[in-house]
């Protein structure tokens, strides 16, 4: 398996986006990217690792969306938030 990586190019695209800041919850610290869909979801497309694949998500919400299905909504949220732009 491939592992999935974004490059300094695409997380710099992604950040000015989404105005460096969260967007769950719009906080500007601690910040990270998430592909959109887990590896378990997709087949490795060709766009993967590019900028409408990702979210800049902060690290609290980050581990949240990775840890459980109550935080569904947050997986979710970010799926919308890329299909709406």
């Amino acid at each position: 398996m491939i592992k999935a990586k974004f490059t300094n190019k695409v997380k710099e695209q992604i950040y000015i986006r989404d105005n460096y800041s969260c967007i769950i919850c719009w906080w500007t610290n601690k910040l990270q990217f998430h592909h959109v869909y887990f590896w378990t979801e997709s087949n490795y497309w060709k766009d993967r690792n590019e900028i409408n694949q990702g979210v800049t998500i902060c690290d609290t919400h980050h581990m949240e969306c990775h840890s459980c299905k109550q935080w569904e909504w947050i997986r979710q949220k970010c799926i919308d938030y890329i299909n709406n732009l």
